[in-house]
This record gives C-alpha cells, structure tokens and sequence, in this order.
C-alpha cells in the first residue's frame, strides 16, 4: 500500500502533486486505485507478465525494423558508439554501467526508429516491467550475452535490413526474458 502523507514529507510538498502523480502511475499500470482501501504498487499475474514480455519483444523488433530503415548518419555514429561503450563494460563485468548503457541503447534505438508512439509504448511497457527485470543482467553470463545481441542488432540496422534488425533484436529482448523466467 502507498501512502500520500509519506511521499508528502519525503518530497517536501502538498497532497495535490502527490495525488496527481499516483493519477499519473494509475494511468501508466504501475499504481493500482482500489476503492475504499487506497492506492497499490501495481502487481501482474503470471499470463499478464508473459503477454507484457511479448508484447515488449515485438515493440522492440518494431523499432530496429524501422532504425534499419530510417537510420540518420548522426544515429548511426552513436548507435555505434554506445554500443563499443556498452561491449566494455560488458567485458569489465560493470552491472551498474551496462544497464545504464543499455538503456540508452535502446533509448538510440527508439530515436532513430522516427516514431514517437512507439518509443512511448516501448517506454511505458518497459516501466511496468522493470520491478520484474531490474535484475536481469546480474545472471550470469548475461552481460556478455546481451553485448554480443547487441552487436548484432547494430549490425543489421547499419546494413538496413528490417527484418534481420527485428529479428535479432526479438531475439536479444526473448533471451532477456529467459533470463528473466530463470531467475523466478
């Protein structure tokens, strides 16, 4: 259960901005109103975590299909930059850094897809799936895995293929999610 009057005194301000951000969460899936018992972090059932996996497969295949078709010159220079960044970290083992560079990654990624909704969606669905993968690269070996599948989605959207730049990268997002499944 969350409570208004903590996140008042934590953040130093009124009931309003705190109500209208638990609003906010409500309508992105990661709150939860129940009437007459308050608010709640959100919680998913087995089906519905396996659909929202995926659902976020296929979002992110969709938006490599359409980096490889819209890549700019500029995005294609970071595309290959934070990817090289992301390898070392992977081959430093620094968890905290990749995930950081894996994020921007994809964030790249989203950008140079040229679609705005779907970097939303992406962005949203992977917001409610973040308590439930926030973990993932520690598995082990991931770090490396997850390099090397980037890599490879670098490579097809370079070359402007849609459908290997998809499929690889459903491919990187469904050995994520395996890694994920494996940990529960």
């Amino acid at each position: 259960k969350l409570d208004e009057k903590v996140f008042c005194a934590r953040f130093k301000t009124s009931r309003t901005p705190v109500r209208e951000a638990m609003l906010q969460l409500a309508v992105q899936g990661l709150v939860e109103v129940k009437p007459r018992s308050g608010l709640f972090g959100a919680t998913a059932s087995h089906k519905q975590l396996l659909s929202m996996l995926e659902m976020i497969a296929e979002l992110e295949g969709v938006a490599a299909s359409m980096a490889a078709r819209r890549l700019s010159p500029q995005d294609r220079q970071s595309l290959l930059n934070v990817q090289a960044e992301g390898e070392r970290l992977a081959e430093a083992d620094d968890v905290a850094a990749y995930t950081q560079a894996n994020a921007a990654f994809h964030e790249l990624l989203y950008k140079a897809a040229g679609n705005e909704l779907l970097g939303e969606m992406t962005r949203n669905l992977r917001r409610r799936l973040f308590l439930y993968r926030r973990n993932v690269l520690e598995a082990p070996g991931r770090l490396k895995g997850s390099s090397e599948e980037h890599a490879e989605v670098v490579r097809m959207v370079i070359a402007g293929d849609e459908a290997g730049a998809k499929q690889a990268m459903v491919s990187h997002i469904s050995r994520g999610n395996r890694a994920f499944i494996d940990l529960v």
